[in-house]
């Protein structure tokens, strides 16, 4: 039998069955064209990376060599350990002295207040800049040699020696490119350290021995075309003898003194050390020159907060515009927002002072961080007579402007059966020395004459 199927009905399922069989063709597809990506692609480039910042590329001091110094017999040495107090060697003292600068009779004055004597088992140690600006440094010179002192050299031990190694170039003139006279680098350090360019100028020392400096090898050049103009470098070396040059060109950068109780390892140098270095990465010129650090890094962040700041003004404000200027705040704000935490790791040292951070500061800070059984080490050092008598946990400043008519420091570490103890004294000098003793000197001759 049969089924017979109404037409009406025949044709509803028929279309049913088309709407079914054209709406699974249309999901399909589209489901297939969904994960198609028909976009026009291209190879990645390097504008397509997050723009990186300056502060953030590699940086690094003291990993590479420099060119050596072609006079520096010595970068660094070693005290004999016999001179090191310790319960060991009772009785025995050290004696740091900050910059003497030719004033000898300021040095024997503290050494007579010390007690000093080499016969009991005390040692002198010179922290640099012996010479120069004060009346005698001949005199303090032979003190030092007589005493069989320890020293390092200082940025006036170098340039009198650079100045005497020079005597007898010819036709170096002393002004820039345009013809006007420069500063010489006394007169720059003078500047520096507050003082007047009158107070820093030292007697004349005419040598007396035999084995001073001889005529031939003496300077004949007038000051004005001696390159910097190192005139009062040239008198000092005409006034030292041929003994006390070859004993100053001896003398190291770096004294390492050794491992002192309370201080952990000491070490004595002119300027400054920077902190995160080991001795033998620090630089020679540093190390006799510096007055403090910058860090690259802060400084390239200190300049894009500065350049963002002044972009946003320039797309935000009218030219004129309250509220719209750029202030030393604001930029201080926006770096303190960029920096990050490695951004002192890298320190390049300088000689000048302004925009730059204090090295003492920065060494305390990283000996105070190293892992607790790590070796300490502590920094005795002269220099900066501005800032003047200077002492933290592991450095000590020393320089407190004698020849200025400050005070001569000494940083006294003295040995007991009980352990060791570290003082630091000081005597008054006298910043009328120099000129007292050339008047002194004119009445004798007078005296003579007549």
């Amino acid at each position: 039998m049969t089924l017979q199927v109404p037409a009406r009905l025949h044709r509803g399922i028929v279309c049913a069955a088309a709407l079914f069989f054209l709406t699974t063709i249309f999901l399909a597809a589209t489901r297939i064209a969904s994960s198609v990506d028909f976009s026009i692609r291209r190879r990645p480039s390097a504008q397509d990376a997050p723009r990186r910042s300056p502060a953030d590329a590699p940086m690094s001091y003291g990993s590479t060599a420099r060119p050596g110094f072609t006079d520096l017999a010595v970068h660094i040495a070693s005290l004999p350990g016999h001179h090191v107090p310790s319960r060991a060697n009772p009785r025995h003292r050290l004696v740091i002295v900050g910059d003497v600068h030719g004033m000898r009779a300021s040095l024997d004055r503290l050494l007579e207040e010390l007690r000093f004597d080499t016969a009991k088992g005390d040692h002198l140690v010179l922290a640099g800049d012996m010479i120069n600006k004060g009346p005698d440094s001949r005199g303090v010179v032979d003190l030092a040699m007589q005493l069989g002192a320890s020293a390092v050299r200082g940025n006036h031990e170098d340039r009198v020696l650079l100045a005497h190694r020079s005597m007898g170039m010819k036709h170096v003139a002393d002004e820039d490119a345009h013809g006007n006279p420069v500063a010489t680098r006394e007169e720059e350090e003078t500047k520096a350290e507050g003082q007047t360019t009158e107070d820093a100028k030292p007697e004349a020392q005419p040598a007396s021995d035999n084995d001073a400096v001889s005529e031939p090898e003496q300077d004949d050049l007038e000051p004005a075309i001696f390159p910097h103009g190192d005139s009062r470098e040239r008198a000092t070396a005409r006034a030292l003898s041929r003994k006390h040059l070859d004993w100053l060109s001896t003398l190291p950068v770096i004294l390492d003194v050794g491992t002192v109780e309370n201080l952990g390892n000491l070490v004595v140098v002119h300027a400054g050390l920077v902190p995160g270095l080991s001795l033998k990465q620090q630089d020679p010129w540093a190390v006799m020159n510096m007055r403090g650090l910058v860090y690259p890094r802060e400084e390239l962040r200190r300049e894009e907060a500065k350049k963002v700041l002044e972009e946003y003004r320039k797309t935000h404000y009218a030219a004129g515009a309250a509220g719209g200027a750029v202030t030393e705040s604001m930029i201080e704000r926006e770096h303190e927002r960029r920096r990050k935490p490695d951004d002192r790791k890298i320190a390049i040292p300088t000689d000048r002072r302004d925009g730059a951070s204090s090295w003492p500061k920065a060494w305390n800070a990283h000996q105070k961080a190293l892992p607790e059984g790590e070796p300490r080490t502590a920094v005795a050092y002269g220099h900066d007579s501005k800032k003047g008598l200077n002492i933290n946990t592991y450095t000590f400043g020393l320089d407190s402007g004698c020849v200025n008519g400050g005070e001569l420091t000494a940083l006294v570490i003295e040995a007991t059966p009980e352990g060791v103890t570290h003082v630091v004294k000081s005597v008054k000098c006298d910043k009328d020395q120099g000129k007292k003793a050339k008047k002194h000197k004119k009445s004798k001759k007078h005296e003579a004459r007549s």
